[in-house]
């Protein structure tokens, strides 16, 4: 899984977005944009027609004339300043500013975006340079989407969704920063979990370069992986073991009850009925058997908008399925909780 520096997407692609700079219009007037947003997830489309499902410990904040792009990673806190001025209904202007004199230090683009309750969408063409267009198109067809290089792997635009952040009095808008639930650069989820449920620990191994949890994660948002406290040596494989992903395959958008509900079939469909354990508007359990052995159980539930997904997995040898799904299944359960009460705003 590729590393990526999420801070360094976000200033250069200008996803920080806001109203008129005062720089270019003096004060702005109240906007729909004012405020603090989390991002969720962005999803970068290439010029091959690829997609890469992205997001970080970013916030953007917006008022007094502009927005405040501020993102956190393993190697510090980055911030980006952009002015946005409006040229109709739902589009922008974007243009990356100097944070120390607050002029324009790149090309503008335009970007739409609409508000849908809590929720941002943007979205972001990105026109390719004259000759490159055309480079991109052949490299596409001769080396095909996965090993697609040069041209053909620029970006040429972007839809992202972020959620808007309740602060407290005197709260201020800024990413989370190291939440101690996990490593490595890989895409993360923007969703908490303040507490971590009571006999589990997070174990700490990079989804990005340990295939034993990137194979598990894919394409979805690393929360974190997490053992029992009673194991100690977390170089092994450990077994009972619970990740906790956001999943992408929806896009970036917000789940409503129809939109969870498609994706909730998505979820469940090739298991047998009675492996579905249950189905419910915000909510889909299913249990697995792997060929290997053992047991797995898995929960999606609609989370601010988000699909998640919580799957505990044992290994475990010579104990009964039944004594494996008494402990494996109110685990799953005690995570799910967890992480409702801790995004409950």
């Amino acid at each position: 899984m590729a590393r990526v520096n999420f801070g360094r997407v976000m200033g250069r692609l200008g996803l920080g977005l806001g109203m008129a700079s005062a720089a270019f219009a003096g004060a702005a007037a109240p906007s729909p944009l004012d405020g603090c947003w989390r991002s969720q997830q962005v999803t970068m489309t290439m010029a091959d027609g690829r997609q890469r499902h992205l997001n970080g410990d970013c916030v953007a904040e917006y008022g007094g004339g502009q927005s405040r792009s501020r993102c956190w990673a393993e190697n510090g806190f980055t911030e980006s300043v952009f002015a946005v001025e409006p040229v109709g209904p739902g589009q922008t202007r974007v243009t990356p500013l100097d944070a120390a004199t607050a002029q324009p230090k790149g090309p503008a683009g335009l970007s739409r975006w609409r508000i849908d309750d809590r929720w941002l969408m943007v979205e972001r063409d990105l026109a390719l340079p004259g000759a490159a267009g055309a480079a991109a198109s052949g490299a596409s067809s001769a080396t095909g989407a996965s090993g697609a290089t040069g041209a053909a792997a620029q970006v040429v635009g972007f839809r992202a969704v972020s959620m808007r952040v309740a602060l407290a009095p005197g709260e201020r808008c800024a990413p989370r920063g190291d939440t101690g639930l996990r490593v490595g650069r890989s895409p993360r989820s923007s969703l908490a979990l303040p507490q971590v449920p009571a006999g589990w620990q997070p174990w700490l191994v990079d989804p990005g370069t340990d295939p034993r949890v990137g194979a598990g994660v894919g394409s979805s948002l690393f929360l974190g992986a997490f053992v029992p406290t009673s194991v100690r040596t977390l170089g092994a494989d450990p077994s009972p073991l619970i990740l906790v992903l956001d999943d992408t395959r929806p896009g970036p958008v917000a789940l409503h009850g129809e939109g969870f509900a498609t994706v909730r079939q998505q979820f469940t469909q090739g298991f047998d009925p009675a492996d579905r354990l249950c189905e419910e508007p915000d909510r889909a359990c299913v249990l697995m058997h792997p060929a290997e052995g053992g047991l797995a159980y898995s929960e999606m539930v609609n989370l601010a908008g988000r699909a998640v997904i919580v799957t505990g997995i044992s290994s475990s040898v010579g104990v009964p399925l039944a004594r494996t799904r008494e402990r494996l299944v109110p685990a799953v359960q005690a995570f799910v909780a967890a992480l409702r009460q801790g995004n409950a705003r």
